[in-house]
């Protein structure tokens, strides 16, 4: 799964940078996961499976601009509801591995759960 992830954010992150409104991801059930969250939370347009191996995510540059920003291996990635409160508060945005499956911080929040952070959505 990491490396999965890896080349995900690495994908989005470049296609970002380079104003791109299409970006082509490996087909995996961890990138239809997060995409689905970015689809309902209004962070990208859409996103449609081109192929078994292929997802094309449409992005709007007039909607929020953000990169996403993975966690060194060292990093302890644990994050407890209560440390999660004051994370939120500060206005960052978590994507978290829960014991009910992933979820923004702003939905963990609401199950008063904590979990490990798998990376942070910054706005740009």
């Amino acid at each position: 799964m990491v490396s999965s992830l890896s080349k995900f954010v690495a994908l989005f992150n470049l296609g970002i940078l380079q104003l791109q409104r299409r970006i082509l991801v490996d087909n995996t059930l961890i990138n239809k996961r997060i995409l689905s969250l970015f689809v309902e939370k209004g962070y990208i347009l859409s996103y449609s499976i081109l192929n078994p191996h292929t997802i094309e995510i449409f992005y709007n540059f007039s909607y929020s601009r953000f990169k996403i920003v993975t966690f060194s291996k060292s990093t302890t990635n644990f994050i407890s509801y209560h440390k999660l409160r004051s994370r939120v508060n500060s206005g960052r945005v978590l994507f978290i591995s829960t014991s009910k499956g992933f979820m923004l911080s702003e939905t963990a929040l609401m199950n008063k759960i904590g979990g490990s952070v798998i990376f942070e959505i910054k706005f740009i």
